[in-house]
């Protein structure tokens, strides 16, 4: 988990959004990792719905406003560079069942994403404000 950790922390003391607990933060960012995939050219449309549908059938979250804010990923991209000995060593998803670590992500990548993230979660039924 890349990017939950900030989205984690910072729900917990902000009362305009939902809290997340670890695992729902963890979801989400499998969920965002694996659209990353899909911005990169790696990973299917179909197999990120795939993963959100999964997800819903579990009964976690598949939307949080945090994971649709790309200066508060970015945030969380910097601060676990700081924790992997100045690398991003992200793992992404290549296929279901097969990842790869990338190190070149910016920010542009992050706001495609993150706008994709809004647009599967209302697709798929989020309660998104």
């Amino acid at each position: 988990h890349s990017f939950s950790p900030i989205p984690e922390m910072r729900s917990l003391v902000d009362d305009e959004v939902d809290m997340l607990t670890h695992g729902h933060a963890v979801a989400l960012d499998v969920i965002f990792s694996s659209i990353i995939s899909l911005v990169r050219g790696m990973f299917s449309e179909a197999d990120v719905e795939r993963i959100i549908v999964t997800a819903k059938r579990l009964n976690l979250p598949i939307y949080h406003p945090y994971f649709s804010d790309p200066n508060i990923l970015l945030e969380a991209l910097n601060d676990t560079v700081k924790h992997r000995n100045g690398d991003q060593n992200l793992p992404i998803p290549k296929s279901i069942g097969n990842s790869i670590f990338i190190n070149d992500l910016i920010f542009s990548d992050i706001t495609k994403a993150a706008d994709l993230m809004t647009k599967f979660s209302r697709k798929f039924g989020a309660d998104i404000d």
